[in-house]
């Protein structure tokens, strides 16, 4: 190849860094459930179910939560300032929205919603924004202490980049957690120091754990810097009582390391039991000030009962830290010149929603807490349903938006998975989804006590999809799959998924769709034929299965769906079996007419 034709970057020239992330979004399971949501396009009765369910996505508007009216009524407002001298616009808008965004404007500087703003944030939003706190807290803020970024990911980026020098430093990161820190950590060559959270306590954080890991950390002479607390918790949904806070807090003072507070799911609280608690909360209410304790606290409007995911509005509080590393923190924030001015409007909403004698006080509330109570009860459902399920066991979900239940799989399935190349806790999901269209992400994804397995599952799906008998039976229905009394039946060829069971599809969608091994619960085997390529059987309901091996005939779960309705009305007088086999195409009949005569079944 000539230089002139040579690519300047391939995929081996790319940062080893880059290439070594795992890519959590888009993994198997999440390319799965988008492959299998296309087919059911295309062909509704493909599968047994009418919907892929995303139980994967933290993602509430598109979920179907709504948005909250005042917050909306402003940012149209602050959007659009023409409305503010329309005279139909106070018949549309609250007269309090109204007034709240002409005061938003006067604080940014040209009233231009698109222009460049102080890189911290606008100072005006940035105070309100600290009124806001100090009222949270009933502790004083300081606005200056405020970077105003793009949602909570882009801040610790921006940490992780102040705090790591090179491979010797470490962080102290929660297991399980969200894959942002570890992801980020990995990019700036941090080594990850894990700790481990109690799940058999809560999901508590173990003083005497983390005490563990930061000194076999510094024995192998890694310096930690760092220490990630997410409260309430990604993905555990657990809320840490005050004591355990107050340990945390003394345990960095006395180490001397940097508290790094993920509180984006602060006002997802379901239990009349905690409340949450900020960390700066908690160390002033310790007597700690700036000269005892560096704190970085994180704040995101992607959550909540507002859930404006798409906004990137957010805030890092920074406090504990000289004046000399302050100009330093000011200098990488001002790399990205300033957040959006619109996420910088809705946190500063957030932060100060409506008072009593607003004229929205009252529907901002009733939203609020029909948002919170909805979320409260499929969180309780959820915990309930898939606590009665055999194999499964779920920490209560106390806050956050998430249950993340523990699954015993037996040892045969755990084979079958690593025969495949696939981690078991991977491997379940697949069969879930394919089961039941619900799409989970594995436990692997956010770290696990080595020898468990995990899936977490949020609670933002429609109640009626995730909190009705409908949703436990299907999960019932693919949990058993695992239980000791399933047999597991790995052909010496693929087991195509039922997705690829379709003649129309192309050889490369089947060998795409041939990644799966079958699980057949209490099988009753009446025919398998690895060289015409199909096995049926019966489940433990007596109903018909029938599969379709990698180059075999394909049958469809609509002919399926007929050929159990026909058996079961006795409307014909073929055998179910031979009729199975003769719709699936490319058998020989007379061949197993003869195969069944010499017993081969």
């Amino acid at each position: 190849m000539s230089p002139a034709s040579a690519r300047a970057l391939t995929v081996d020239s790319l940062n080893p860094k880059v290439l070594a992330l795992a890519d959590h979004l888009r993994g198997a399971v999440a390319g799965r459930a988008q492959r299998m949501q296309k087919e059911l396009e295309t062909n509704p009765g493909l599968y047994p179910f009418d919907e892929i369910i995303y139980c994967n996505l933290s993602n509430p508007h598109y979920l179907g939560q709504q948005p909250i009216k005042f917050f909306r009524e402003v940012l149209a407002l602050c959007d659009y300032p023409h409305l503010l001298n329309c005279s139909v616009t106070s018949s549309i808008f609250s007269s309090d929205a109204i007034t709240r965004a002409r005061e938003i404007l006067d604080l940014i500087p040209g009233r231009a919603m698109g222009g460049y703003s102080h890189c911290q944030g606008t100072e005006g939003l940035r105070n309100a924004i600290a009124v806001g706190i100090a009222t949270r807290d009933a502790f004083p803020c300081n606005a200056e202490d405020i970077f105003l970024t793009d949602g909570a990911a882009a801040p610790v980026h921006m940490v992780m980049h102040l705090l790591i020098r090179d491979e010797k430093d470490g962080i102290l990161c929660p297991i399980p957690s969200h894959f942002l820190y570890t992801s980020s950590m990995a990019l700036c060559g941090a080594t990850l120091v894990p700790y481990y959270l109690d799940e058999s306590g809560g999901w508590a954080v173990s003083i005497s754990d983390l005490k563990k890991q930061l000194d076999g950390a510094r024995s192998e002479g890694i310096t930690v810097r760092g220490l990630v607390v997410v409260n309430p918790g990604n993905p555990t949904g657990q809320v840490l009582v005050k004591e355990n806070q107050c340990e945390i807090v003394e345990f960095c003072r006395i180490e001397n390391l940097v508290l790094l507070a993920d509180e984006v799911y602060q006002e997802n609280v379901y239990t009349d039991e905690k409340r949450f608690i900020s960390f700066k909360k908690i160390a002033r209410s310790m007597g700690f000030g700036e000269e005892d304790i560096s704190l970085i606290s994180f704040h995101s409007v992607s959550n909540g009962y507002y859930g404006e995911c798409g906004r990137r509005g957010g805030y890092m509080e920074v406090t504990g830290f000289n004046s000399e590393v302050r100009k330093q923190v000011y200098k990488v924030a001002s790399l990205s010149s300033c957040s959006n001015l619109a996420g910088q409007v809705l946190v500063s909403l957030v932060m100060n929603p409506p008072k009593v004698g607003d004229e929205s006080y009252t529907s901002y509330w009733e939203e609020r807490d029909r948002i919170m109570l909805s979320l409260s009860r499929c969180a309780e459902a959820m915990v309930q349903a898939f606590n009665s399920l055999e194999g499964l066991t779920c920490s209560k979900a106390e806050g956050a938006m998430f249950v993340f239940p523990s699954v015993r799989l037996p040892k045969r399935a755990i084979a079958a998975a690593e025969a495949m190349n696939t981690k078991p806790d991977v491997f379940y999901a697949l069969r879930l989804l394919e089961n039941t269209g619900i799409v989970v992400l594995p436990g692997s994804v956010f770290g696990q006590v080595p020898g468990t397995w995990h899936f977490r599952c949020t609670i933002l799906q429609q109640e009626e999809k995730l909190c009705g008998s409908t949703f436990q039976n299907s999960a019932m229905a693919a949990l058993r799959c695992y239980s000791s009394t399933a047999a597991i039946i790995v052909p010496r060829r693929k087991i195509c998924t039922r997705a690829s069971m379709d003649g129309s599809s192309s050889s490369e969608s089947r060998q795409q769709a041939s990644s799966s091994v079958s699980f057949a619960c209490k099988v009753n085997k009446v025919y398998e034929d690895k060289n015409m390529g199909i096995l049926c059987y019966t489940d433990e309901n007596g109903e018909l299965v029938c599969e379709g091996l990698d180059e075999g005939p394909r049958l469809t779960w609509r002919d399926m769906e007929k050929l159990t309705k026909e058996r079961e009305s006795k409307n014909t007088t073929e055998d179910w079996r031979e009729r199975a086999l003769r719709i699936a195409g490319g058998i020989d009949w007379s061949g197993l007419q003869s195969a069944a005569a010499t017993g081969k079944k």
